[in-house]
C-alpha cells in the first residue's frame, strides 16, 4: 500500500529544508535551550493546517475508485519543518501509518519519513528529550547512552517490545531508560493505565516498573468495564496502596503529566508506539530490529559521547 499511495502521488520529491550546521561538540546549556527552541518555533510557523474535511476529500477523490477501500485519518499538525504540515493516515488493513507531509501551498503531498540532517542530525531531539522528558527512569543520570521509549501500556507491541528493553538494560548497566507515556486515542483505557503509572511512581519509583510490567501481562484481560478494579490489583501487587493510586489517577496534576508527554512526543514526530529516541536518533520498530545491530548502534552513540 504504501508503494502504491507513493506512485499515485507521484512523490519522488524531497522535502526542502534549510538544515542548520550542528555543532559536533555537545552545546552549552544555553545553546542547547536556544535549540530546542528553535524546533518548537518551527513547529508553530505552520498557520493553516489543511481540516479534516480536506484530508478527508483528497482520500475520497484519490482512491474512490476501489468501493470497499477503508481509510482512517489519525493526526493533522505542523510537523518540525518549517510551514510543512504532517497528516498521518492508515490504508486499508494497514497496521502501519503513512506519512504525508503537504507542501506550504497545500497543492502537494510528500509521502514517506522526514529524517534529520545535519552534521549532527540527532542533537536537536536529543537536546530536546535532554530538557523535557521527565518520565520515570532508570540507569545512571550521567549514561553515554540514553534511550527515551514513547509507550502505550494497552499496546501490544509496546509488550513485546519490552523484553528488548530489558534485554539493553541488562547488557548496558550504563544504559539509561525513560519510560514517556504516549497513550493513543485508538486505546479506550490506556489513558487511565498511564495515569495509574505516574501515581504508583509517586508511592514508589520502583514499584513503576512492576507496575508496567503488570499492565503488560494483564493486558489482554484488561477490558474498559473492569480496567479500574484490575489497576488497583495489578498497583497491590507492585507494592503500593492501589485505592490511593486510583484517587490520584483523576487528579489535574497526573493529566497535566500526562499531556506534557503526550505534547513532547507530538513535537518529536511520535505518532505511534513504541517509539524509542536513542541519544535523539528515532527507532519505531525496535521489536524488529536485529538486536546485534541495536548493540552496534548503542556503542556507536557511546563512542561518540566521548568525543563531544
Amino acid at each position: 500500500m504504501k508503494i502504491r499511495i507513493a506512485i499515485i502521488l507521484a512523490a519522488s520529491l524531497m522535502v526542502s529544508m534549510s538544515a542548520q550546521d550542528n555543532a559536533a561538540k555537545t552545546p552549552a546549556k544555553g545553546q542547547m535551550t536556544m535549540q530546542v527552541k528553535s524546533m518548537a518555533e518551527h513547529s508553530k510557523t505552520l498557520t493553516k493546517l489543511p481540516t479534516t474535511e480536506v484530508v478527508d476529500a483528497f482520500l475520497k477523490r484519490m482512491f474512490g475508485y476501489d468501493p470497499n477501500f477503508k481509510y482512517r485519518i489519525l493526526d493533522i499538525s505542523a510537523s518540525t519543518i518549517p510551514n510543512v504540515a504532517h497528516v498521518v493516515v492508515v490504508l486499508g488493513d494497514q497496521q502501519g501509518a503513512n506519512h504525508l507531509y503537504i507542501t506550504p501551498d497545500g497543492e502537494n503531498a510528500i509521502v514517506g519519513d522526514a529524517i534529520p540532517f545535519g552534521v549532527d542530525p540527532f542533537a536537536m531531539a536529543r537536546n530536546k528529550l535532554a530538557l523535557e522528558a521527565k518520565g520515570q527512569h532508570r540507569g545512571p543520570a550521567e549514561a553515554e547512552v540514553t534511550l527515551v521509549e514513547f509507550s502505550d501500556l494497552q499496546c501490544p507491541y509496546c509488550k513485546a517490545s519490552q523484553p528488548v528493553l530489558d534485554r539493553v538494560m541488562k547488557d548496558y548497566p550504563n544504559v539509561r531508560l525513560v519510560f514517556q507515556p504516549f497513550p493513543l486515542s485508538i486505546h479506550p483505557w490506556a489513558k487511565k493505565a498511564a495515569s495509574y503509572a505516574e501515581c504508583v511512581a509517586d508511592q514508589n519509583k520502583e514499584s513503576f516498573w512492576s507496575f508496567v510490567q503488570g499492565v503488560y501481562d494483564e493486558q489482554e484481560k484488561i477490558t474498559v468495564a473492569d480496567a479500574d478494579t484490575r489497576l488497583v490489583t495489578i498497583a497491590k501487587a507492585a507494592g503500593v496502596d492501589g485505592e490511593k493510586a486510583a484517587a490520584c489517577a483523576a487528579a489535574p496534576l497526573t493529566q497535566a503529566k500526562l499531556i506534557q508527554s503526550e505534547e513532547l512526543g507530538k513535537s518529536l514526530g511520535v505518532t505511534g508506539t513504541p517509539t524509542v529516541f536513542l541519544n535523539g536518533r528515532k527507532i519505531s520498530a525496535i521489536r524488529d530490529m536485529p538486536y546485534e545491530l541495536l548493540k552496534q548502534m548503542i556503542e556507536f552513540e557511546a563512542k561518540m559521547s566521548k568525543t563531544k
